[in-house]
């Protein structure tokens, strides 16, 4: 333990030093803190180049002159020493139109901007606007967040939504698709900043059906603030899909094709198109992959001499085959009304087959019991949403109104069958049996917010949000019957269980900014109403409670390019209805001799999250250390227990406390022009406190995780990309999971002006990636590895169609929409 401790300190102090050493490089390189632009004029009509055109650039800001340049005689143009900040370009020239480039932005990933030729055509009566299309950086630090733009990440071409957060910082995927961020799976998940049905145990599957190439960026809030839902302990994934909104006017699109190693086929294609009064999107993909599952368990039995020992070999296979769309609308009513509509359908066909092997020995080493489990598993599921959203700009810039409505609907069929064979001892007539469940999630939700702001730092935020949730889950058991040969149902072992749950929310957020020092404080109050019932035997359960979640943060700028800031907010987990519905179910992977309960005396858990993060811009890196600490009351946890000699319950229960603190790196840096590298390593500690539940029975210990992706650009419009996972050790009351990493490395060659593009990707290079745990309990020791499918080799072709009409933007509304930003580039780092 001391040397653990010894060690993490020694992290500790090496951070901090390291961020000293960086403000201190920083000061130094204040000189670089400036790039350069460049381009050239020419005549529209002619295409010849344009002598003595006056070029300007001004600050979006306050649309203060910068410099000035005119060209030479071959038209082009060099501005050198331009100060980090977003900016417009004029290029103007007596007998010519004036044309106006805008979304010119220096910073430190972006230190030399050459301007596509800029076109002056002949006139004196009006100006042209062009919209420069800046490259994203990869990793976007916000107040509030942070931005992952995985479109650039070549890697997950071909891929899905769940490979596209094995990517992620601080988020890590198990073999079962189990999603946990900082090492607690009460994460919430979201698409577009709405549940869309993944609040299940399957989410994980659900996100592997839809394709990363429908997906925009992914952010990441860890310590969200009173101005989000408070359900989420260790934060909020969202995802957002893409909509193209920043491009122009016009109509643009992609079409994809992805096929892999051992029949994976996906394909996918997105659309856009854009005018002065409405902009219409959508995107579908479709994805079919094969898998092949391997495993074992190991159990020794302390208290039953005659199953000392168990050994269960696993092998099985599976087919998942999925559609998902998104079409939507933006209507623009005029300059301050905006009205939105969206619909988002995913379908999913899910198939497995499962053979396991099972021996049991006394502690004799004498086989006692020997039988072959046979498990074949059918799931349909189809989920959609509708959403609606209307925007109000009011008078004040930043004052705005906004209202959401959205319904969603996630029906799901599954049938299992489970054929057991024994051979010793002989059992004549093998068990068979059929299990059939039936699930309804319905979810309403209305989200109403308005921000009033008292000055340009100074602003008031409040809103309303209420949903209503039901699930209606109806399971059943048919057991065949040889002396009939039929399937009979079994009564006891067959229920219906439907869970309700109301959630209404007030919440209200104060932000300033005096100097460089800037602070929120808010409050959330949410009352929760819930009601189970089980409608076989009428047992029922209901509760009602009113909680205040509060939120507050400091920032102190202490540069123009450095920030520190610490956060505090207080979070809920609350129990899903599968974890509360008391009704034993058998588990698909087990077989017959594991068995899965819920809880209904389970408490929702409650965690203080406290965050300090630092954020130092570089001319040639972004280094962000956050230092984060997190204790959560009544922790929700699965526990496992031996309740004869070879059977297994799994159920939930909540654990007294447990504690979560450690630290973080980010890095993002471009050594030179054609390589960017990104790299996280975290450090971290858990505490389990699970004293309530017997003695004995508290964890914890120190892990470490670390993620490098490396993208080099080559000649001849080619990249190459290598990602790099590793994961330590981890813990929970029960035991230790084993470390495991994954290295993923990517071709891309594009065509005919990057239209086109061919991806080669392979995943699992090393073969390495697999899920091990090492579990105890009262009179029992047990050790299970899942693994799925080894390294897969992918090919992906993707073309790009359509046009982008940019020079005809409105500028008033171009400007308008700029004051109406919250950040406008000033609001942090002036870029």
């Amino acid at each position: 333990m001391n040397r653990f401790l010894k060690s993490f300190v020694l992290k500790l102090i090496f951070t901090l030093a390291a961020i000293i050493v960086i403000g201190a490089i920083s000061t130094q390189l204040r000189a670089q803190e400036t790039g350069v632009i460049s381009g050239s004029v020419i005549d529209k009509t002619t295409g010849v180049p344009i002598e003595g055109a006056d070029i300007t650039i001004n600050r979006v800001k306050d649309s203060s002159l910068v410099k000035g340049i005119q060209t030479d005689a071959s038209g082009k143009f060099t501005i050198n020493d331009v100060p980090f900040g977003r900016y417009y370009l004029k290029a103007s020239l007596v007998g010519y139109n004036v044309s106006i480039i805008s979304g010119v932005t220096i910073n430190p990933n972006s230190l030399a901007v050459t301007l596509e030729p800029v076109k002056l055509s002949s006139g004196n009566t009006t100006t042209e606007e062009i919209v420069v299309e800046s490259e994203k950086s990869q990793i976007e630090f916000h107040p509030d967040k942070k931005v992952f733009n995985v479109g650039k990440n070549i890697t997950n071409q071909g891929s899905t939504v769940i490979d596209l957060l094995k990517e992620i910082p601080s988020v890590t995927v198990d073999q079962d698709n189990n999603i946990s961020l900082r090492g607690s799976e009460g994460v919430k998940i979201m698409i577009d900043g709405r549940p869309s049905g993944l609040e299940g145990s399957n989410r994980g599957d659900m996100l592997a059906q839809i394709s990363a190439t429908q997906v925009e960026s992914i952010e990441l809030i860890t310590n969200p603030s009173a101005k989000y839902e408070a359900e989420g302990s260790s934060g909020i994934i969202n995802i957002v899909l893409k909509k193209d909104e920043n491009r122009g006017l016009g109509y643009n699109g992609t079409i994809g094709l992805n096929i892999g190693t051992r029949d994976k086929y996906s394909g996918q294609m997105s659309f856009s198109l854009k005018n002065n009064k409405f902009h219409f999107y959508g995107n579908y993909g479709y994805n079919s992959r094969r898998m092949i599952f391997t495993g074992f368990n190991e159990r020794y039995n302390f208290i039953n001499s005659d199953s000392y020992f168990t050994e269960e070999n696993n092998n099985g296979r599976g087919h998942m085959r999925g559609h998902s769309a998104k079409f939507g609308m933006d209507i623009f009513l005029n300059q301050t009304n905006t009205l939105g509509l969206s619909f988002n359908l995913r379908g999913n066909d899910r198939s497995r087959y499962d053979l396991t092997d099972d021996f049991v020995y006394n502690n004799s080493n004498i086989l006692t019991s020997q039988y072959f489990n046979t498990t074949t598993h059918e799931d349909d599921g189809f989920n959609y949403d509708v959403a609606a959203n209307y925007t109000l700009k009011l008078k004040k810039p930043q004052q705005v109104f906004t209202a959401d409505l959205s319904f969603s609907r996630d029906k799901d069929e599954e049938v299992t069958n489970t054929y057991d064979t024994y051979i010793t001892p002989v059992v004549p007539e093998p068990v068979n049996r059929n299990e059939y469940t039936k699930e309804t999630d319905d979810a309403y939700i209305a989200d109403l917010n308005y921000v009033h702001p008292f000055g340009k730092d100074s602003k008031l935020e409040t809103g309303y949000r209420g949903s209503y949730k039901k699930r209606d889950n109806d399971y059943r058991i048919d057991n065949y019957d040889y002396s009939n040969n039929q399937y009979v149902t079994n009564l006891n072992s067959s229920n219906r269980f439907i869970y309700k749950e109301q959630i209404h929310a007030l919440y209200g957020i104060y932000t300033n900014k005096i100097g460089n020092f800037g602070f929120s404080l808010g409050t959330r109050v949410e009352q929760t109403m819930v009601k189970g019932e089980l409608m076989n035997n009428g047992q029922t359960f209901d509760r009602s409670y009113i909680d205040f979640f509060p939120s507050a943060s400091i920032s102190q700028k202490i540069t123009n390019y450095s920030e520190i800031q610490l956060s505090y907010a207080r979070r809920v987990n609350r129990p899903r209805s599968r974890q509360l519905n008391p009704f034993v179910t058998i588990s698909m992977m087990g077989g017959t001799n594991s068995l899965s309960q819920g809880n209904p005396d389970l408490n929702p858990e409650f965690t203080d999250a406290f965050e300090l993060s630092y954020i130092q811009y570089l001319p040639f890196a972004t280094i962000t250390p956050t230092f984060f600490y997190r204790q959560t009351k009544d922790q929700i946890s699965r526990s496992r227990t031996l309740i004869d000699s070879i059977t297994t319950l799994s159920t939930f229960v909540n654990y007294n406390k447990s504690k979560f603190y450690g630290g973080e790196l980010i890095v993002n840096t471009t050594p030179v022009k054609i390589w960017t590298l990104n790299g996280t390593f975290s450090y971290y500690k858990t505490e389990i406190d699970a004293s309530n539940l017997g003695a004995g029975l508290s964890n914890g210990g120190y892990s470490w995780t670390a993620r490098t992706t490396s993208t080099l650009v080559l000649p001849a419009d080619m990249s190459l990309q290598v990602s790099y996972f590793y994961s330590g050790k981890q813990y929970n009351a029960q035991g230790t999971f084993e470390p495991f990493s994954m290295l993923d490395a990517a071709f891309k060659k594009d065509f005919f002006d990057k239209r086109l593009s061919l991806t080669l990707r392979v995943s699992d290079i090393l073969d390495e990636a697999k899920f091990k745990a090492n579990i105890s309990g009262e009179g029992y020791l047990e050790t299970f590895e899942r693994k799925r499918d080894a390294r897969t080799f992918y090919l992906n072709i993707s073309y790009k169609f359509g046009q982008q009409e940019k020079n005809k933007f409105d500028k008033g509304k171009k400007r308008n929409n700029d004051d109406n930003n919250n950040n406008n580039g000033d609001d942090g780092m002036d870029y």
